[in-house]
């Protein structure tokens, strides 16, 4: 065992206690430290590379000297790169070239980060040190989880973790305030955290192609939530806090297991466009007769039973027919088949979607 001592930029000195090289290599990861010197004395007055795989027994008592280093581009792009030993040299360079710059000052200078298709397995914790990111792409990658560091970029407004194969989501992620939106498409999450409510400023959530069977009812506290995606995913029930996003303009739910929908799916009166096709819904709740607003309805591929007959009695879905009907001039051209899909069109007047109805 070899005691070691770490000065932090503030002049403090720590001491630890070091058992092999691996165990050295990542306490200086984790403490942010460069040793001063590349050149270890061992007790046999011998000098090794910090480098050599020589076993600490033979390096002498307080002969490690370190020093933390400041956060800087280059030493977050040093991280990843620590992080990640697959890397080829090309993806390296990459990387170096995107977090350029060894200047205190040239970090706060760094706004927009794209890291996307670079195989990274792992970030490391000095990515919470951009504080003033606003947009950081990391998609198409092969990131398993984040560090709970990734909630201390405040200033961050558009998160792309598209195309990886992320599990969970760390507790920190509700940090994000400033978050507009957040790309989570096609990964492994099964769940979500509570701690998502945080994220008030959230206009569009792409949360398709995951293994998702519930949401947390704190979804529902994202008042701004303009866009919603989940198609691909295991759901079989809808929280009935589902309601409370008022500003849902596009629910897309295509591809999971739902069987019913809630009442409160009624409440969500900016709702313009709703697909629920390939789902497990035998009946439709008459509450969404109320979405005023609603000009597109796929249902497609559902076990529905006779819609024009059973579905559409209630007073409250004739008021549904007449909002699919009215004619939408900004809406592209739609197509309607075999009662399954019902959409408002340009031009379509009652012609296109009460005679499907």
């Amino acid at each position: 065992m070899t005691r070691i001592t770490l000065i932090k930029p503030s002049g403090e000195a720590i001491t630890e206690n070091i058992d092999d090289i691996g165990q050295l290599k990542e306490y200086m990861y984790d403490n942010s430290c460069q040793i001063m010197s590349n050149k270890i004395v061992s007790k046999d007055n011998r000098s090794y590379d910090i480098n050599d795989e020589i076993p600490l027994n033979l390096m002498a008592e307080e002969s490690l000297n370190m020093v933390a280093k400041p956060p800087s581009p280059k030493k977050i792009a040093d991280d990843i790169i620590y992080k990640n030993p697959h890397l080829t040299e090309e993806q390296k360079n990459i990387i170096r070239q995107r977090l350029p710059g060894d200047e205190k000052k040239d970090l706060k200078a760094i706004n927009v980060l794209d890291l996307s298709g670079l195989d990274i397995k792992e970030l490391p914790k000095s990515i919470g040190d951009l504080r003033n990111l606003e947009k950081l792409d990391l998609s198409n990658n092969q990131l398993k989880n984040l560090p709970k560091e990734i909630g201390k970029l405040r200033k961050l407004e558009q998160l792309d973790l598209e195309g990886n194969r992320l599990e969970s989501v760390p507790e920190a992620i509700g940090n994000l305030r400033n978050l507009e939106y957040l790309s989570l498409d096609n990964n492994q999450l099964k769940s979500l955290p509570e701690a998502i409510e945080g994220l008030e400023s959230l206009r569009r959530l792409n949360l398709a192609h995951n293994k998702l069977k519930s949401l947390p009812g704190s979804i529902g506290n994202l008042w701004n939530l303009g866009f919603l995606l989940l198609e691909g995913n295991r759901l079989e029930i809808l929280p009935e806090a589902i309601g409370n996003l008022w500003n849902l303009c596009l629910l897309d739910l295509d591809g999971n297991q739902l069987e019913i929908l809630p009442e409160e799916i009624g409440k969500l009166m900016n709702l313009a466009r709703l697909n629920l096709a390939d789902n497990q819904l035998k009946s439709l709740t008459k509450a969404i007769g109320n979405l005023g607003n609603l000009w597109s309805l796929n249902l497609a591929n559902n076990p529905l039973t006779d819609i024009a007959s059973k579905l559409y009695r209630g007073q409250d879905l004739v008021k549904l027919k007449r909002n699919l009907a009215r004619p939408k001039p900004h809406v592209a051209e739609a197509q309607v088949t075999e009662a399954q899909v019902i959409e408002g069109q340009a031009e379509a007047g009652k012609k296109g979607c009460c005679t499907v109805l």
